[in-house]
């Protein structure tokens, strides 16, 4: 069995007292978050940086904490065993994000916390990062 090892990032704002979350439609027209491949020689953080940056055009990237790793497996010229470590970045404002249409991401979009939970795809593990996103930002303090 191959092995696979990929980073992304949450990405959220504050607005108005309200948190927002960015989240892109993949080419399984799954809406998720931001992640590649971590290349030879990177670190799952600053992997997470530039495939944010690479998918959605989006810097300037405030870093709050990493959470938890997701491991699933799937099928492609094989099984593959994935892991995949996600980061927590906060943004001041809502940048307008441009979706990388040659990955294959359709759509991206800053939505309403909230409406994440009832959106989101991979439901299995993306609402494990949802949950522990959410927890983590209840236990900071943050200003509009």
């Amino acid at each position: 069995m191959k092995t696979a090892k990929s980073a992304g990032g949450i990405i959220v704002c504050l607005t108005h007292n309200q948190w927002y979350v960015l989240i892109i439609k993949d080419m399984n027209d799954a809406w998720t978050f931001p992640k590649g491949l971590i290349e030879k020689g990177e670190r799952p953080r600053e992997t997470a940086v530039r495939e944010i940056n690479e998918e959605v055009g989006i810097i300037g990237l405030k870093f709050i904490a990493p959470i938890s790793p997701i491991e699933y497996v799937y099928t492609r010229n094989g099984l593959i065993t994935k892991t995949v470590y996600y980061f927590v970045f906060l943004v001041n404002k809502r940048p307008k994000p441009t979706p990388q249409e040659k990955e294959g991401i359709s759509a991206a979009q800053w939505i309403p916390f909230d409406q994440a939970i009832d959106i989101i795809g991979y439901r299995q593990t993306n609402m494990v990062l949802l949950e522990e996103t959410w927890k983590l930002l209840q236990l900071r303090t943050y200003k509009n």
